[in-house]
């Protein structure tokens, strides 16, 4: 779309250019933005600026479809620059922000100030409870703070608008307790000093393993179902049948830096700042909830430190919003760490059972798969690998959601991604094939088989079956795996896990990750690579550590021991492929979710052809990991 929009205003100033100049268009050449003719004098030129002058250009594209992930797609009238004649696009070009970053300088909302500024701190009970529910305020004693340095306020309002932060799929009244204060230090300790007390009459959240049982028990009836063929048939003739079931936990965005929002309400008048990275539904949000209309309210985006997906970006601006309404003074609301892991809307778990048929060839025959998700899930269908199969059924269980759940890096496919990709590679060692070889025979897409080649040749992939037949008689001690997996997220992409697996322990090490990926046309290869790199460790991260569970009665995820993310101490070798298989058609894919979808599965896989155990659920912790080692 970028492609097309910058093509069509380029050839509209090309045309005022030529008029300017008296010089045929064709003629033409551009070079830094200032246009001249390629064999004139070099003095006879006009800049892009000059020729548009703050003027709007005005024209109008066609609209050729609608896509219902990115909206409507358009079409226009001016030729597009060949690929080869880009001089800047396809380069790998410095980022002028990584200086900054580096050296600690204020880039991050969390570095906001804005004069006149008071610090907030809002004061929850830690770690939410069952969706549609928290603990009622009985009381809040201001004495408690009296007198404490820097306090201006303690705000109570107990009849707050709804809450809501952007992705959440549920909303309900809240209460608001508040302390304000001339320092963020003061906010602090005021904070952590006034005495709440909060009712504990809440709905039961399921313990431990019982968070699938309760998820299964409120998705019991079939929602939306996909088939072909006569899959029963299918499965009764098929010389062998194999099921499994697979669980995918509850993730928290878990951003490095805890979020912050900063807003000025005043006279009628709103200006909100937030890294929230949909900014138009947060205004009409907010517009609502301040009771202005839109018009009178005005959202500045920040960049924030670190997040993927809706985490608590959007509650943090709209505590702000609410406090500074009432105080009538700018107002900047920083979360603590347990505000954020702990209350964010996390990325919803799901549960899955797959049955599948081989015929004699140990080809598939009938491939069904029954979907369990908690909470925003895009169609596992888009993301099932080509089984080559006639005959498969698709039933997604919608169920409620425990708590409160939002997008996710990779929504709906990265949790599809794990019982899929590792269902295959049942179905391979079940033929005693190849896993690689075994996808690679079911396939017809090119796209598909030449990422899954470009990972197998860089990680230079070895044909023969999983498990590791050298590790057969090795049951203790550390062994080595490799694990091979498929995803999609707006471009096809491939990853090849290598693994170490300590039996005694059950501690799983990834060593080395390659990711290839067809993302078409490379328009900036350094900045590409690290999206790939940065979504590989972080698909690392969910694989061996990441899950939000409850205990007494609420979340029990409230810092980074309770909630373990990767070390950088950890982080595997990341080699990156791009496959450029559509590079001469212009196309532009998306790499930023992909990486994280395939990687968990690839990883599972390993820890399968080392050990010779499938572990079903994740994160592949110790604990999950001896169990599978004790069933083997």
């Amino acid at each position: 779309a970028i492609h097309r929009v910058a093509g069509e205003a380029r050839w509209a100033l090309l045309k005022l250019a030529s008029i300017r100049l008296g010089i045929p268009v064709e003629l033409l050449i551009v070079k830094d933005g200032v246009i001249s003719g390629a064999h004139h004098d070099s003095s006879i030129k006009v800049s892009y600026g000059e020729l548009i002058g703050g003027q709007q250009f005005n024209i109008t594209l066609t609209r050729i479809s609608d896509s219902p992930y990115y909206g409507p797609q358009f079409e226009g009238t001016a030729p597009l620059k060949p690929l080869t004649e880009f001089t800047v696009c396809g380069q790998s070009i410095p980022r002028f922000d990584i200086p900054g970053k580096v050296f600690g300088e204020r880039v991050y909302i969390q570095d906001l100030q804005i004069p006149g500024m008071l610090h907030a701190r809002v004061v929850r009970p830690k770690g939410q409870s069952r969706l549609g529910s928290d603990c009622k305020l009985i009381s809040v004693d201001k004495n408690s703070v009296a007198g404490m340095p820097g306090l201006v306020d303690v705000i109570v309002k107990t009849d707050a608008p709804l809450r809501a932060s952007l992705g959440a799929t549920g909303t309900w009244p809240y209460t608001l307790v508040a302390v304000v204060c001339e320092r963020e230090e003061q906010a602090i300790a005021a904070s952590e000093k006034l005495k709440v007390t909060w009712a504990e009459e809440l709905p039961a959240l399921p313990n431990g393993a019982d968070v699938y049982a309760d998820m299964r028990a409120r998705g019991a009836q079939p929602g939306n179902r996909t088939q072909a063929g006569d899959v029963d048939a299918a499965l009764a003739s098929a010389a062998r049948v194999h099921s499994a079931t697979y669980k995918y936990p509850l993730i928290a965005h878990a951003s490095i830096g805890a979020s912050c929002g900063v807003a000025d309400v005043r006279g009628g008048q709103a200006t909100v700042w937030t890294d929230d990275y949909i900014v138009h539904p947060a205004r009409t949000r907010l517009a609502r909830m301040l009771g202005l209309t839109a018009e009178n309210v005005r959202v500045q985006w920040v960049e924030g430190s670190g997040s993927y997906g809706a985490n608590a970006a959007q509650q943090a601006a709209i505590d702000a919003a609410l406090i500074s309404q009432i105080m009538g003074r700018p107002i900047r609301v920083q979360y603590m760490r347990h505000d954020e892991i702990g209350r964010e809307d996390f990325g919803p778990a799901s549960s899955y059972d797959i049955k599948g048929g081989l015929d004699a060839n140990n080809r598939i025959v009938a491939y069904e798969w029954h979907g369990y998700p908690s909470g925003p899930n895009r169609s596992t269908r888009d993301y099932l690998f080509a089984s080559g199969s006639a005959n498969f059924r698709f039933t997604t269980h919608a169920a409620s959601q425990v708590v409160t759940t939002a997008y996710l890096r990779g929504p709906g496919s990265s949790a599809a991604a794990f019982p899929t990709e590792s269902f295959l590679d049942e179905l391979a060692a079940l033929a005693k094939e190849d896993p690689f070889e075994f996808r690679l025979k079911h396939l017809s897409n090119p796209e598909v088989i030449d990422v899954l080649r470009g990972a197998a040749d860089r990680a230079g992939w070895q044909a023969r079956p999983s498990p590791n037949p050298a590790n057969v008689n090795d049951r203790t001690g550390v062994v080595k795996g490799r694990g091979i997996a498929y995803g999609y997220w707006d471009s096809p992409c491939a990853v090849v896990a290598e693994v170490e697996v300590d039996q005694t322990t059950g501690q799983v090490r990834v060593t080395r990750l390659v990711s290839a990926i067809d993302i078409g046309w490379v328009v900036n290869p350094d900045a590409a690579r690290n999206q790939m790199e940065g979504g590989a460790i972080m698909g690392a991260s969910w694989a061996l550590y990441e899950e939000v569970g409850f205990e007494n009665n609420r979340v029990n995820a409230q810092d980074w021991i309770s909630y373990r993310i990767l070390k950088f101490s950890e982080a595997p070798h990341v080699d990156v492929v791009f496959v450029n298989n559509r590079a001469d058609l212009g196309w532009h894919g998306g790499c930023g979710e992909t990486a994280v979808t395939t990687t968990p599965s690839a990883i599972a896989n390993a820890v399968f052809d080392a050990t010779g155990a499938r572990v079903r659920q994740l994160p592949l912790t110790p604990e999950h990991v001896l169990e599978a080692l004790s069933q083997r």
